[in-house]
């Protein structure tokens, strides 16, 4: 891994745009500026998934930002209520879930041990971007 950032944010209405400032600004901060164009995206995914634990009910999400010489890794881990776990089936739902599959690589979402919803999504990096990064497991 190259850089990890981490935010808890209250899960309010003003919640998924702090969320994507913040994605967007860890992503411009550690990337080269040909590499600043997956800010958006991730602060687009960012936003969309908090979203979602918006609607479902959450009060509270931890917004994980990990960049890796490659990829791009996304972790919202939030405390929507256990019977609001899984797919959602309404228009504003399906249009976010549109939005992640188009811009996402990899998403996964689950339940962790203690209860909590969380999602993972994945970006793929450009690793010229990276190249001035001290990277774990960067090839040589």
């Amino acid at each position: 891994m190259c850089l990890s950032a981490q935010r808890h944010f209250s899960v309010t209405t003003s919640a998924p745009a702090a969320a994507r400032e913040f994605g967007h600004a860890v992503i411009v901060t550690a990337l080269a500026p040909a590499g600043w164009s997956l800010a958006d995206d991730v602060g687009l995914v960012i936003s969309e998934l908090v979203t979602d634990a918006h609607d479902r009910g959450a009060a509270q999400a931890d917004v994980n930002v990990d960049v890796h010489f490659d990829h791009v890794e996304l972790r919202i881990v939030d405390d929507r209520p256990r019977e609001l776990y899984g797919p959602a089936d309404d228009i504003a739902a399906r249009a976010r879930q549109r939005i992640l599959d188009t811009l996402a690589d990899d998403l996964v979402t689950d339940m962790t041990s203690n209860g909590s919803a969380r999602t993972v999504a994945e970006l793929t990096v450009d690793p010229t971007h990276t190249r001035t990064l001290a990277c774990e497991q960067k090839p040589v």
